[in-house]
């Protein structure tokens, strides 16, 4: 009884065997052949028939010389050219001196290597453990404080006008019959920027959302953390609206104040990314527990 099977591409293999004498492999690859023997009692012998093609044309030899540049055979190298090179310099007839030039440089290879092996563990270490540091621990935001501080007063200006000019389009269509106009006459932050407590991240969400959790906090009216010069120059929060009663001449103007506001919580912020600009499809804030003043 005798089996045949044979496979024709660029890696074409024959397979022919007989039940008294085994089993023929044949592969071909590229322009190599390569075929062994398999006989009954699970015994194996190899036969190269032909090598057309030589070692620096292989194509998988790039690929084997990147598996052996590994630290250990650097360090196996270093070991094996000290052991020749003070072999060579015996021969020579050299002198202890040269010796010695020979452990400094292995010594200087070695040591820096060392160096380099440690660096990348402890950067690899530092790295898992700030992952975990993530999910359970929370992480200080004194550089954004330190950052609002002077850029607050600002944008502080430019956020109030914006407002301004978005609200006051709202509530000219939205005034009452009874009423001849709303308008916000003045809305200002104050002088002293929010305050970021700390941040808590959810590196596990979706791939495409953003997950934190922000303790913050806005008291205008807490000077602990204020120099001298802030104090003289503080301007507290107010907002002032302007609400007319009656027609045309025979109206008054009434102002709705609200100032000195203080509150702080915790707040939830997701992002929602997307791949068109400006990448960001939405963004949602919202309180995690009752603010408190």
């Amino acid at each position: 009884m005798t089996t045949t099977q044979k496979m024709r591409n660029d890696g074409s293999s024959e397979l022919a065997g007989s039940q008294d004498s085994g089993m023929d492999l044949c592969t071909t690859q590229s322009r190599e052949r390569v075929c062994w023997t398999i006989k009954p009692g699970l015994k194996a012998s190899w036969k190269i028939n032909s090598m057309v093609v030589s070692l620096l044309q292989h194509s998988n030899w790039p690929i084997i010389i990147t598996g052996f540049l590994t630290d250990w055979y650097h360090n196996t190298a270093v070991i094996i050219f000290s052991c020749l090179a003070s072999w060579f310099v015996a021969v020579l007839g050299g002198g202890l001196a040269w010796i010695f030039l020979i452990m400094a440089i292995c010594g200087t290879y070695y040591r820096t290597s060392i160096r380099r092996v440690r660096r990348n563990f402890r950067d690899d270490v530092n790295r898992e453990l700030a992952k975990r540091k993530l999910d359970t621990d929370t992480e200080s935001l004194e550089w954004i404080n330190s950052f609002l501080v002077k850029f607050w007063p600002i944008f502080q200006p430019v956020l109030a006008e914006t407002i301004i000019n978005s609200v006051d389009q709202v509530l000219s269509t939205s005034t009452p019959a009874f009423l001849d106009s709303l308008r916000m006459k003045t809305f200002t932050l104050g002088s002293k920027p929010p305050r970021m407590e700390h941040v808590r991240t959810y590196p596990k969400a979706e791939d495409d959302v953003v997950l934190m959790d922000w303790k913050f906090s806005f008291t205008p009216n807490d000077h602990a953390d204020m120099t001298a010069r802030q104090i003289k120059n503080k301007i507290n929060p107010k907002v002032v609206l302007e609400i007319r009663i009656g027609k045309a001449m025979i109206s008054k103007g009434l102002d709705v104040i609200v100032e000195d506001m203080a509150f702080s919580g915790l707040m939830r912020v997701k992002i929602k990314l997307q791949i068109p600009f400006p990448h960001v499809e939405k963004v949602e804030i919202c309180f995690l527990e009752r603010p408190s003043e």
